[in-house]
């Protein structure tokens, strides 16, 4: 039930409202007519919300909500009045009122849509207090968590929580907007360059809304430490940032490494352990008829069982613990002083396994096999780990007397196979990296691994051609389906000996030479390997092919043979071309030294004293002609006087093995003493063994000579502007007198159309409260009046109080639209609603004419306009055909639709239009047959329709055959934003 308090100074509307509104069921309705009263009630009573008139004796509406929202009350407020003037509506906006609703129309659709208005209100209140929680929550969340949460937009820590900044050690407000990629070092302990990894990982966070990766972080001041950060992608609000939860897992690694040599060592004793049973075993059964020799051997049995690293137990028929070894004690985190009385085996284990175990229970006591069965263990504290259980039955004397089994904690197996998982997928994306074109089948030739090298090679994408069989993987290299080096290491009796150039098997591994015309941009000479593929068993699962592109070594194997057969005599110059085919050989072993050697910018190793390495690029800027020119000379000696301290507080910094220095500009001095001016980049490394400093210098001297040119280029430009604000302040001055005479009058103007609209705005408020109730109750007493007469009377009078709303309305609205000057409130509406209101507010003239109407508008026909203003137009073309429409004649209402907008059209069979008459139909205060003196009549309908049209970017026309044929009038709403400017009606 939603608590209303309704406020309006005029009593008999009071009553109506709390009328109509508590019919509807769900509304508690207290009427106030004073704005004091109403906000001592607000004050000390419990309402959902408030609905209010505009003006009011001693307290406007507005006053009302501003008093009480002054006093901290935030209770939702519906403005529900005559006025329609702007500045009100802006005024209870701005002031925080929910709604807006104007009195007037018909009664049942107005307290149907304030009923509406109300239930939107109070909901929004609850949901802004819900949202307003729920962020609390969020934050609260965000600052007390123990993991380090950052918001990462374009690389760049938008937020952060207090941990994340204890982590890095660093304030909060530092860390925000630092570069991500400061906060880790340049490679990833597996090798990938930090950059490229995030790359691949965030874009995987971004695809499938997460991504969990491990990873290495480090601290401004160099210390670095071992992280798990899980990535989560958000959308805020039309942006996607990445919400990134780190957790420090340094100490957890720590202690893995260290757990994996105890449990190392824990398994070879239990070899050990193992390899004693059969003996012990023997033993057993040798003492087993002494009853003396029984129980020391179940003492040796127990102290036996202590010593073993899985915990070992027995149990009775009903499932009660009778005993446990000391590993067993610890690895549920019990006490082995407190012992375990009456507790049943299925404590320790969590209720999901419980039926599993029975049944697994009733097969082993009936003699069934046992086999191991993983289950989920229980500790004391409630915490979980994955174990196995052996377990066989206890049989005293031949009598089954219960169960014993040995219970092993497999968590560090299971870390082992997630670390297998994650081992086979590094190898598969090995092999996808590989340089070397590869395939991979399964036993029935289908293709299971299609690598980047062989998609390049052959153009074809892994996603067109895994899964395929039937030799499809041949085809782009002979053009026909036939079997190749993988094949054959599934059926080497299949081996064919002409197919190949050359061809070999070296055990399961098939080597082979081959000329493939065609293939690429001139791609001949293909060398591949085949070898079948084992699981863990030795069985055959499948093949695998390595394809290499050995055109370029062929090429010049054939250029050594025929130089070899033209210069056999010379064997200096054709060691000479075999040492140069060698070097040319290894260039893809070095291409890291050959991008530094064709390095634009200077590049050199030096250990403060001497230096060590220089690229061509060093020994051209320093004027050698020779790396040796350079080489093993004081480093010192090639930088200016002026920059030497700040030379050497940078080799020192790089030399006690800090983080690489930013960029800076230095002068060096070439070999003739001509200045350098270079941008330097220094980090520390290893070099032969050696601390050293790595140094790039870029040449910045074309670039300072540029900087220069346009530091003149802007003084020129400087000057210019200077001119150009001599004349632009003589113009503005020019401009200001004539502002403030165009000022004075517009305000003059703008004050007197104030005063029209006040005027205007206040007479219709006066005009429409005395006529709402009685446009409630005529149409009541109408059809409850059964005196001839009295309903000729009721008829009439409630013709003319139709009459005076419809022209105050209409004097309302022109007004309201001339004021907003194109300012329209969108929505989205049904015509055909709009359209069938209007039809009911005109049905007594309907029913006294005898007029057939026919709407044929879809219903699910949804425009983007007003739904005020909409009905506005439907009343006034609905009322016109209505009009001038004679008895019993028809009246349609249909509609045509295409993307771009919707054209209704309002036809009937009346009076019809001239051609004149259509042209001016539109105009203000013009009416077509003046000899009427209608009344009802006041020339506004039509104009009212054109003016809405406009400000909503619809248009509006008129089609007539001609007097007594009748008239079609047509609207066009816009669907798209300018559906309705290419129509020429």
């Amino acid at each position: 039930m939603i608590s209303v308090l309704y406020v309006d100074d005029d009593e008999s509307f009071c009553g109506f409202f709390k009328i109509y509104l508590q019919k509807m069921g769900d509304f508690s309705v207290t009427t106030v007519r004073y704005g004091h009263q109403a906000l001592d009630m607000i004050l000390d009573g419990s309402y959902d919300i408030v609905v209010s008139d505009y003006q009011m004796p001693g307290m406007t509406g507005l006053d009302l909500l501003r008093a009480y929202r002054k006093k901290g009350v935030k209770i939702p407020f519906i403005l529900f009045t005559g006025k329609g003037r702007e500045e009100v509506v802006i005024e209870a906006i701005n002031e925080g009122a929910a709604f807006y609703l104007q009195k007037g129309g018909d009664q049942s659709s107005l307290f149907a849509e304030l009923a509406h208005k109300i239930r939107q209100a109070v909901h929004a209140e609850e949901a802004q207090r819900a949202l307003l929680e729920n962020e609390e929550k969020f934050r609260l969340l965000f600052e007390t968590a123990r993991d380090g949460i950052i918001l990462i937009s374009d690389w760049f820590i938008r937020d952060c929580n207090n941990h994340a900044a204890l982590m890095f050690h660093l304030d909060r407000s530092r860390l925000l907007d630092s570069d991500f990629f400061l906060l880790a070092p340049e490679i990833q302990p597996d090798g990938e360059l930090t950059r490229e990894k995030a790359e691949i990982v965030f874009k995987e966070a971004y695809r499938a809304g997460g991504a969990f990766v491990t990873w290495k972080f480090s601290r401004l001041d160099g210390t670095e430490f071992d992280a798990e950060m899980s990535i989560s992608r958000l959308d805020i609000k039309g942006r996607v940032l990445f919400q990134a939860i780190i957790r420090d897992i340094t100490e957890r690694l720590l202690s893995e490494k260290e757990l994996g040599q105890r449990n190392a060592d824990l398994h070879t004793a239990y070899q050990e352990l193992m390899a004693s049973g059969e003996e012990l075993k023997r033993k057993v059964e040798e003492l087993r008829l002494s009853k003396s020799k029984v129980r020391e051997s179940e003492k040796r049995y127990k102290d036996l069982a202590d010593l073993l690293p899985e915990g070992v137990f027995e149990c009775s028929l009903d499932g009660t613990i009778t005993y446990v070894n000391h590993q067993a004690f610890t690895m549920f985190g019990f006490d082995p002083a407190q012992g375990l009385n009456n507790i049943s085996v299925f404590r320790f284990i969590i209720p999901e396994d419980h039926e599993q175990a029975k049944e697994i229970i009733t097969q082993v006591l009936h003699g069934n096999p046992s086999k191991p069965h993983e289950y989920i263990g229980v500790r004391l504290d409630g915490s979980t780990f994955p174990i196995i259980i052996h377990s066989a039955p206890a049989v005293v004397n031949g009598t089954v007397v219960g169960l014993r089994g040995v219970i092993i904690d497999i968590s560090m197996r299971k870390q082992a196979e997630d670390a297998i998982r994650e081992s086979k997928q590094q190898l598969a994306d090995v092999i996808d990296f590989f340089p070397d074109a590869t395939v991979v089948i399964n036993k029935a030739g289908e293709v299971i691994f299609w690598n980047r090298a062989i998609a390049k090679m052959t153009g074809i994408d892994a996603r067109d051609i895994l899964g395929k069989s039937n030799y499809e993987y041949s085809l782009p290299f002979y053009m026909v389906r036939r079997p190749i080096l993988v094949d054959y290491a599934l059926h080497p009796e299949l081996i064919p000996k002409k197919e190949y150039a050359f061809i070999r098997q070296e055990g399961d591994v098939i080597i082979g030479e081959s000329y493939i015309p065609g293939l690429g941009s001139g791609t001949t000479y293909f060398w591949g390997v085949a070898s079948p593929l084992r699981n863990a068993d030795g069985d055959i699962f499948g093949a695998i092919e390595c394809i290499r592109d050995i055109t370029g070594r062929k090429e010049a194997e054939e250029a050594l043979k025929k130089s070899r057969e033209e210069l056999e005599k010379l064997v200096n110059e054709r060691t000479r071309e075999l040492v140069d085919v060698n070097l040319a050989l290894r260039e893809s072993e070095s291409r890291y030294r050959t991008l530094v050697d064709l390095s634009p910018d200077a590049i050199f190793v030096h250990n403060g004293i001497e230096i060590l390495y220089s690229n061509p690029a060093g020994v051209r800027l320093f004027g050698g002609e020779t790396e040796e020119d350079i080489l093993g000379r004081d480093p010192f000696l090639y930088v200016h006087p002026d920059f030497l301290p700040l030379v050497k507080k940078r080799i020192e910094t790089s030399l006690s093995g800090l983080d690489s220095n930013l960029p800076q500009e230095e002068v060096f001095l070439g070999s003739h003493g001509e200045h350098l001016q270079v941008e330097v980049s220094s980090r520390p490394i290893r070099y032969r063994g050696d601390p050293a400093v790595l140094v790039v210098a870029r040449d910045i001297r074309a670039r300072k000579k540029a900087e220069k040119q346009l530091r003149e280029y802007a003084r020129v430009l400087e000057d210019k502007n200077h001119e150009l604000d001599f004349l632009t302040n003589r113009l503005i001055s020019m401009n200001r007198d004539l502002d403030d005479r165009v000022r004075e009058r517009t305000d003059e103007i703008n004050r007197l159309l104030r005063q029209k609209d006040d005027f205007i705005n206040q007479l219709g408020h006066d005009l429409k409260t005395p006529l709402t109730p009685l446009i409630a109750l005529l149409p009541s007493l109408l059809h409850e009046e059964e005196d001839p007469d009295k309903r000729i009377l009721y008829s009439v009078l409630l013709r003319s109080v139709y009459s005076i709303r419809e022209q105050t309305d209409k004097i309302l609205t022109l007004a309201r639209l001339s004021r907003q000057d194109g300012v329209v409130e969108y929505e989205m509406i049904h015509p055909v609603i709009l359209i069938r209101q209007a039809v009911e507010k005109n049905w007594l003239f309907i029913k006294q004419k005898k007029l057939d109407i026919e709407i044929l508008v879809p219903d699910d026909l949804v425009v983007r306009f007003s739904a005020r203003d909409a009905s506005s137009v439907f009343d006034n073309l609905i009322s016109n055909a209505i009009k001038y429409t004679g008895n019993g004649g028809n009246i349609r209402i249909y509609s045509v639709t295409d993307e771009n907008a919707a054209i209704i059209t309002v036809e009937d069979t009346g009076i019809g239009l001239t051609q004149e008459e259509a042209v001016h139909v539109f105009d203000e205060f013009y009416m077509v047959d003046r000899s009427r003196h209608d009344r009802q009549s006041s020339g506004l309908g039509l104009a009212i329709v054109k003016r809405v049209m406009e400000c909503y970017g619809g248009k509006v026309w008129v089609e007539s055959d001609g007097p007594g044929h009748g008239s079609r009038f047509m609207i066009c709403l816009p669907i798209t934003r300018d559906g309705c400017c290419n129509l020429n009606p």
